[in-house]
């Protein structure tokens, strides 16, 4: 499978747009991080909503 990523997707594009395509993940992973320490965080400090989404009315 990865042969045929390698045979058929990469030479679609230049090197910087592979440096692109390969730095978002890793970017987006950070961000997720941060965003889970936050929500541990808060969960510690006891300060979490409770409860959820209020009901939008009869469905």
């Amino acid at each position: 499978m990865l042969g045929d990523v390698a045979e058929r997707l990469l030479p679609r594009y230049a090197p910087e747009q592979l440096d692109l395509i390969a730095d978002y993940p890793t970017r987006s992973r950070d961000v997720q991080q941060e965003h889970t320490e936050r929500l541990r965080q808060i969960r510690a400090s006891g300060t979490a909503r409770k409860g959820g989404r209020r009901p939008t009315g009869p469905r």
